[in-house]
């Protein structure tokens, strides 16, 4: 079975976030290539507010390699002066996505996330 990987983005002007979906197999690769996009998209805010949705996804995340969302995040963050993402993953994902996000990209200055499960509770975070 092959999964081929898709992500389409809306700018929600009624609430002012960024809608991603993704749907296929997600590697870190995608994930650097969604902030190095942002990095080079002006939406009309400096604090960008972003719901990802993942649900969709298989994850193929290997720990030494989410390193690489530091640096493309850093790169995001010079475009905008702050960003708060809010992931939503398949409840059996949440935690492992979850910790390896908290694990290498916690203590990037101005960047915050969530992850979750629960879509109405990841957009009330976003507000």
């Amino acid at each position: 079975m092959v999964f081929i990987y898709m992500r389409t983005y809306y700018f929600n002007k009624n609430h002012n976030i960024l809608e991603a979906r993704t749907e296929g197999v997600l590697r870190i690769s995608e994930i650097v290539e969604h902030y190095l996009d942002i990095s080079k998209t002006n939406y009309p805010t400096k604090d960008l507010k972003i719901l990802v949705d993942c649900r969709a996804c298989m994850f193929e995340l290997r720990p030494r390699e989410v390193l690489l969302t530091f640096r493309a995040i850093e790169k995001a963050l010079k475009r905008y002066r702050t960003i708060k993402e809010s992931i939503l993953v398949k409840e059996p994902f949440e935690e492992d996505v979850r910790t390896l996000f908290r694990k290498y990209n916690s203590d990037i200055k101005n960047y915050d996330y969530k992850v979750s499960y629960n879509k109405k509770e990841a957009r009330k975070w976003l507000d």
